[in-house]
């Protein structure tokens, strides 16, 4: 028989839902005793949560299932100055703008120029973890 290994995914901030994959029966019933809701969407054939309670119903997966993968989208903000795109490349180590020596040098702003002299680099990334039973929970 197949091991069931649940998925939870929280989107970036501010989207006010969050995802679980689970194929196991009372999956429902599970998320609802353990964070008062989860709708089935059949059309995704996914769980809807509030975006709030994702690290909840990972963790009552996590119990029931003994794992569980969580995977969380984040965006990082990286900065830049003038100073530091005009500066000698050979220099980057001594860099102390948030770039820290990613852009020294370069002659030209990181991402976008927001203001004379600044420039701000958006990313956006997934952080995944695997949680099993057993392991110690690192969130309080």
């Amino acid at each position: 028989m197949r091991r069931i290994e649940p998925r939870v995914f929280r989107p970036a901030k501010g989207k006010g839902k969050a995802w679980v994959i689970c194929p196991a029966p009372g999956t429902q019933r599970l998320l609802r005793d353990a964070i008062g809701q989860g709708r089935y969407d059949a059309k995704t054939r996914r769980f809807v949560i509030p975006w709030s309670r994702a690290l909840d119903a990972a963790k009552a997966l996590m119990n029931e299932h003994g794992i569980v993968h969580y995977s969380q989208a984040t965006t990082r903000q990286t900065t830049c100055t003038e100073e530091c795109w005009t500066a000698d490349p050979n220099t980057w180590d001594k860099c102390e703008c948030g770039c820290a020596g990613f852009n020294h040098g370069s002659g030209m702003p990181m991402g976008s120029e927001v203001k004379e002299g600044l420039s701000v680099h958006h990313e956006r990334y997934v952080l995944e973890r695997t949680f099993k039973k057993g392991d110690p929970w690192p969130f309080q």
